[in-house]
């Protein structure tokens, strides 16, 4: 039996809040919730004064996000591209949205090299 596990942890430190060990065929955000509450408790509690919940869009669980952010609880959730959230998307007005641009993951500082077999003069 393979396992799955539950991780919440703090983004700054990685230090684990909480980690639940469940068999690896459960769904990701399975109890996911539950955990995310204890997590907002305790940080509360430890003198947090703003609180971030991240996760992929399994962790998106409707039945919480009023709730959540009517504790002043931000959060940052993948959501799955339904057809009707496609078309909400598609309708928005120009200023509704921006374009997201990211920034390279990494800027490549040397001379680009050619690889073997490409050098002129070679044949292979």
């Amino acid at each position: 039996m393979g396992l799955s596990s539950l991780v919440v942890s703090l983004a700054n430190t990685a230090e684990p809040l909480y980690l639940v060990n469940r068999r690896g065929s459960r769904p990701s955000g399975e109890g996911a919730a539950e955990r995310f509450d204890q997590a907002i408790e305790l940080c509360r509690k430890a003198g947090f004064r703003r609180i971030l919940l991240r996760g992929d869009t399994d962790f998106t669980q409707t039945a919480h996000l009023d709730r959540w952010d009517g504790q002043g609880v931000e959060f940052l959730f993948g959501i799955d591209a339904l057809p009707k959230l496609v078309r909400q998307a598609e309708n928005l007005p120009e200023k509704g949205w921006k374009r997201l641009v990211r920034p390279p993951k990494y800027e490549i500082r040397t001379q680009p090299r050619q690889r073997p077999g490409e050098r002129q003069g070679t044949d292979r």
